[in-house]
Order: structure tokens, then C-alpha cells, then sequence
């Protein structure tokens, strides 16, 4: 590489000396149009002493710098082409073409990130809108090295993904619900309709494959929101294995953990429910027990955790989703019926206390959100 740059600067020599011998001193202009005229026929070799005689003379000279470095792009020598492209910048840092073909220079180097970072300085400086439009497909082929989706997105759709991803792998829960409940989230989220949700993984392909990743799905719950997430196992699409289920809505927080197969929870599993109207006395309603498809299925305990520390278990039996009933009684008052779904003493031994089923909520399935008919 030394040997052929010694021998571009004797051959610039030896064209200056010639030129000085002559009757005419050759300008910046005449350089310059001879090495336009080896660059249009291919002559590269004799392009470049051109060009690099007009820099001996003027080194800040942009067209002379760009030429070389567009030389040095048809050549394959993207590193040299970048030397004088940042020189180019560096010169006169308003030129939008040179920051394009800066990044061009790394993204034929496989340095997507410098590309990204030098269309950003650009745009910024120039404010030119196609800057814009490279950075952001850029941006987009970086998110979607590894990535997997199964809808048709742009890079702001890519970026709250992979936010939300990032927040549900780092275990905040509390800060994921926040974040379901903000604009940026919601208007990504409409894009799930029934029956097709939003899938996303930044490193396995669930769609036709197996791995983690998450899923927005349309739900329409009146309390928890119309959409939910999903963060766990996949395996063709379909939740399989172990995963988180949230929704929120205003203050109404909703997360269920457990086993999924076929798309269901199956297996054992848990809820955890905050609700904003019971704060002054519930802090949270937790359930656990056995499901399938979704429903609620042998026995399963309710709690109640309340504000003042103490925890409230009541276990009930359920059939496929269909609660059991152990007592009906009618309140001697009002004449209402109670269906008694689980008894206890009293803590001062005098009598029973009991957990009354609404009526309306008798012969519908209780489970999960979005398996079950139980109206909240």
C-alpha cells in the first residue's frame, strides 16, 4: 500500500514538473477536468493523481476530496473513501450527499450502528429529510437483524416493542403497567385486532419456530383494557410453556403467571388483581389454583390482602370454570338469594363467615381475562 501511495505522489510530481517545463501552468480547473475525464472513462490510477494534485495545490478543495473518495467506493476501499468524505464534512458540514455516502461507506463495512450515528449528525445539521428516511430504514434493518414480527411495522412500531420487551425482560412489572397504560403504547397496540395479534421476539423466531417474545392481543375488557400482553413461551405462534399475561387500565392492574399449552393457561397458575376502587381497603385479590383452557378447575384459593397487612384465604371448588355452590340462603332483609361458595369460622368462634357468588355470575365460566364469561 506504501509502495503504490509513493508512487501516486512521484507521478504528481513528475506531472507538476512537466507542466511547469511547459508553456502553460496547469490550474486547479484544468486538474480537475482531467481527472473528471479519467474518472468518466473507468482510467481510476490517473483519476486519482489528478484529483490529488488539485489537493497538493488547494487540500480543502471539496470537489477534488469527494471525486477521491467516490474513486475509493468504486475501488472497494472503503476506508480511504471515508478519510475523505469526513474531510468533505469536515470542510463544509451542510453537504447532505457526503453524509449519505459516509454512511453507504459503513454500511458496505457492516457497521450499521456508524452509519446510523453519522446519518443522525447529518439530519440534525441539515435537517434534509432523506438523511432521515436512510437513518430510520437503517434503523429498521438493525431491529430487525434478529428480530421476529408478524405484522407489517415501521421503526417508532419497532422501537416501543423492543421498549416493552426490555421492560418486561427486566422483571418491572410495575413499570410495564405503567407503560401499558401511556399513549405511545395504546397507538401501537390498536394494530392488534381479534383473532390477530401483534407477536414479537428480538431473538427467536415464534412464528414458525420456538423461543420467548411477546404478543399484544385484543381482549376489549371493560376493566383492564381492551388490549393485554403476553410475555413468555411460544411455539409457532401459539403461547406454550411458561409466561406472564398482563392488562391496565387507569388504575386497574391485572397480571396472571402460570403454564400455557394450545394458546390456554393449562396447568397451574396465579392472578394478582389491583383495583383502584378497593384501595382504601384491598390492596390486592390474589387467586391460584389449577386451569384449564383458561378456566378455573378443582380447587382454587382466593385472597384478599389488605391495606392493613392481613391476608383473607377462601378456598373455592370450581368445575370447568363453573363455580361450586355449597350453600343458597335468602337474606331475611332484602330477599336476596346468597350463593355461599366457601365457609369459615369466625375468629371469635361464634358462627360462620361465608363467600357470597353474585347471581349473575352463577353459571358463568370464571378464569382468566379473556377465557372466561365472569363480568367484573
Amino acid at each position: 500500500m506504501k509502495t503504490k501511495t509513493n508512487c501516486v505522489a512521484l507521478i504528481i510530481f513528475l506531472l507538476m514538473l512537466l507542466v511547469a517545463c511547459g508553456k502553460k501552468t496547469m490550474t486547479i480547473d484544468d486538474y480537475l477536468t482531467l481527472g473528471n475525464k479519467y474518472l468518466l472513462e473507468e482510467n481510476y490510477e490517473q483519476a486519482v493523481v489528478a484529483f490529488m494534485a488539485v489537493i497538493e495545490i488547494e487540500p480543502r478543495n471539496i470537489e477534488a476530496n469527494t471525486a477521491l473518495g467516490d474513486i475509493y467506493v468504486k475501488t472497494k476501499e472503503y476506508e480511504k473513501a471515508i478519510e475523505y468524505y469526513e474531510k468533505v464534512c469536515e470542510i463544509d458540514n451542510t453537504i447532505s450527499d457526503c453524509y449519505l455516502k459516509l454512511a453507504e461507506c459503513y454500511v458496505l463495512l457492516e457497521r450499521p450502528e456508524q452509519a446510523i450515528a453519522c446519518l443522525k449528525e447529518g439530519y440534525e445539521i441539515t435537517k434534509n429529510r432523506r438523511l432521515k428516511e436512510q437513518m430510520d430504514q437503517l434503523e429498521y434493518k438493525l431491529l430487525l437483524a434478529d428480530a421476529t414480527i408478524n405484522v407489517p411495522t415501521d421503526v417508532e412500531f419497532l422501537i416501543v416493542l423492543k421498549k416493552l420487551y426490555s421492560l418486561l425482560d427486566s422483571g418491572d412489572i410495575e413499570t410495564v403497567q405503567v407503560f401499558i397504560n401511556s399513549e405511545e403504547f395504546q397507538n401501537i397496540a390498536s394494530s392488534a385486532s381479534e383473532g390477530t395479534p401483534i407477536l414479537f421476539s428480538e431473538d427467536y423466531d415464534i412464528v414458525n419456530g420456538s423461543g420467548r417474545g411477546i404478543g399484544i392481543y385484543c381482549i376489549n375488557h371493560e376493566k383492564f383494557g381492551r388490549r393485554f400482553v403476553y410475555f413468555g413461551d411460544y411455539n409457532h405462534g401459539l403461547r406454550t410453556g411458561s409466561g406472564l399475561w398482563l392488562g391496565a387500565k387507569a388504575s386497574e392492574y391485572y397480571i396472571f403467571t402460570g403454564t400455557w399449552s394450545n394458546d390456554r393457561p393449562n396447568g397451574t397458575g396465579n392472578i394478582r388483581e389491583w383495583y383502584g376502587t378497593l384501595n382504601e381497603t384491598v390492596d390486592v385479590r390474589h387467586k391460584y389454583g389449577n386451569l384449564v383452557d383458561g378456566l378455573w378447575d378443582g380447587n382454587m384459593n382466593w385472597e384478599f390482602l389488605r391495606t392493613d397487612g392481613s391476608v383473607d384465604t377462601w378456598p373455592v371448588q370450581f368445575n370447568s370454570g363453573i363455580v361450586v355452590v355449597i350453600e343458597t340462603t335468602t337474606d331475611k332483609d332484602t330477599g336476596e338469594l346468597k350463593n355461599y361458595v366457601s365457609e369459615k369460622e369466625k375468629k371469635d368462634g361464634k358462627g360462620k363467615r361465608h363467600l357470597n357468588w353474585q347471581q349473575e355470575n352463577l353459571n358463568k365460566t370464571t378464569g382468566v381475562v379473556g377465557f372466561e364469561q365472569y363480568t367484573y
